[in-house]
């Protein structure tokens, strides 16, 4: 959940711009960096799902943020990267999702693929 939730809050800006900050998770059993990499404006849409127009968090960003989603999203990735896959399917769903509701469906259905 938090390197979607720092990926999103401060990699992708609330006008869809992007920012300094890159994220990574160091998986040292697999000897492999965990990244977040895929549609941009699939991450544009997640972080306003997420996010709205919020610049600020002080209690940190998952406190911040949608938790049940953030937390569909990083179980959803969690089980593509056991599977050998990465997040561009999750940001594909978000990129082409008519809306929220049909991301979450979408998530669902990438979860039971993997």
């Amino acid at each position: 959940m938090e390197l979607w939730a720092r990926h999103l809050f401060e990699t992708v800006q609330p006008d869809g711009q992007r920012g300094f900050s890159r994220f990574n998770l160091w998986w040292k059993q697999k000897a492999c960096s965990i990244i977040i990499d895929g549609e941009w404006a699939g991450s544009i849409r997640l972080r306003q799902w997420i996010f709205g127009s919020r610049r600020r968090a002080v209690q940190g960003y998952v406190r911040a943020g949608d938790k049940k989603l953030l937390g569909a999203m990083a179980a959803a990735h969690a089980r593509l990267v056991l599977a050998d896959q990465d997040s561009r399917a999750i940001l594909l769903a978000a990129k082409t999702a008519a809306n929220r509701k049909d991301f979450e469906a979408q998530l669902l259905r990438l979860t039971k693929d993997a």
